[in-house]
């Protein structure tokens, strides 16, 4: 091997290292970046205690309006649900036998933090802080109203900072997620309802329960078959219909009609 060879080749390991190193600092700094609508709101005990109850109030008011006999919107804005899920342990231990850091504890074996929802056009949003490595996970979703009122969840992209996480991997890690809350709301219809006579803080916690279950029900949705909402239970046997959902930056509106006691789906009042 003549020496300029060998000069030639280690000239080109010295490069290849270089650009390596570059492509590992380059990757590095996408998987770094935070984005600018991940601020999860930084609540006080008391604060968060407040808002736990903001959310008792809300849920009371959607399931007053869903008594009613016309067609209602319902209006979440982003800072709202932001604020309830900063709060989200106080929500939770609202319901009896449930313990204050609960919710808490999960997120941290899962090794995450600080949940955060950004509305946008047709869209929206979930962004998570990784304990061990400080980077934001980031998780695009759209909602969308089919021909036959059904609601199909779609997952979008997935990304670490601005690097894309391959989707396989999150599939993977979306069933193994989904089968763990699939195995909570078993657990949820085994349980015993709460006793609502004469019972506020009973009617309470049913109407937590109830909330609980939408949600599951929203993420076990994802990349599956569309979701039937014909009936969305808001207390006892009452029952709403969402007709469509908007979404637009920093606010979600639902487009809901009450379905008449004891009428099938085909009898629903509506205004079309």
């Amino acid at each position: 091997m003549t020496q300029r060879w060998k000069r030639s080749l280690l000239t080109a390991l010295r490069w290849a290292a270089m650009m390596t190193a570059l492509a590992a600092a380059a990757l590095y700094l996408l998987a770094s970046w935070q984005p600018a609508s991940y601020r999860p709101p930084q609540l006080t005990q008391s604060q968060q205690e407040a808002w736990a109850k903001h959310f008792v109030r809300a849920s009371q008011e959607f399931s007053n309006k869903g008594q009613w006999t016309e067609p209602y919107t319902w209006v979440l804005r982003e800072e709202d649900l932001n604020h309830y899920l900063a709060s989200i342990d106080e929500i939770v231990f609202l319901q009896a036998g449930r313990k204050r850091g609960e919710v808490d504890k999960v997120l941290d074996t899962a090794g995450l933090t600080g949940p955060v929802v950004n509305l946008r056009d047709d869209g929206l949003t979930i962004m998570l802080k990784s304990n061990e490595y400080g980077k934001v996970l980031s998780a695009d979703l759209e909602l969308r109203m089919t021909d036959d009122g059904h609601l199909r969840v779609v997952l979008t992209d997935t990304r670490i900072g601005l690097l894309p996480v391959p989707r396989l991997a999150v599939r993977s890690r979306l069933r193994q997620f989904k089968a763990a809350l699939k195995k909570r709301l078993d657990r949820l219809a085994r349980a015993p309802k709460p006793e609502l006579r004469g019972s506020r803080r009973g009617i309470i916690m049913l109407k937590l329960i109830q909330v609980e279950e939408l949600m599951a029900s929203l993420i076990l949705a994802i990349d599956e078959e569309p979701l039937p909402v014909h009936y969305i239970r808001i207390f006892g046997d009452r029952r709403v219909r969402l007709r469509d959902i908007i979404i637009e930056p920093g606010q979600l509106t639902l487009d809901l009609v009450p379905v008449l006691r004891g009428k099938d789906k085909d009898e629903e009042k509506d205004d079309d």
